[in-house]
């Protein structure tokens, strides 16, 4: 059963993913190869369980070297973040010289 857009069929088939343009109305077309105006509720709701599960489950295998990595990745931005916090300081130091040897006449 096809929903109408704009006095048209949409035209859906069950192995199209485009978007597909009824008059002058866009419509998608679902996993049950229907028209739909919006998206389907159902698919966008399986896929965020089948990614919850997904996180879950790597979670559960690799969990140790993922706190590993993230800790590894903190800490690199720290230092990044601390060397161009003295960087910045150096640059001031210099910038208060030049001014310190100009300033005198």
């Amino acid at each position: 059963m096809e929903n109408k857009c704009e006095s048209e069929s949409c035209g859906c088939s069950k192995s199209d993913t485009q978007n597909q343009c009824c008059g002058q109305q866009e419509c998608g077309c679902n996993s049950s190869g229907n028209c739909c105006n919006e998206y389907d509720k159902i698919a966008m709701l399986m896929y965020v369980a089948k990614k919850a599960k997904i996180k879950k489950r790597l979670e559960s295998l690799e969990g140790k070297k993922l706190d590993q990595t993230a800790d590894l990745v903190v800490e690199a931005m720290m230092d990044c973040h601390k060397n161009k916090m003295d960087i910045e300081k150096k640059q001031q130091d210099m910038r208060e010289k030049f001014e310190a040897i100009f300033s005198k006449d």
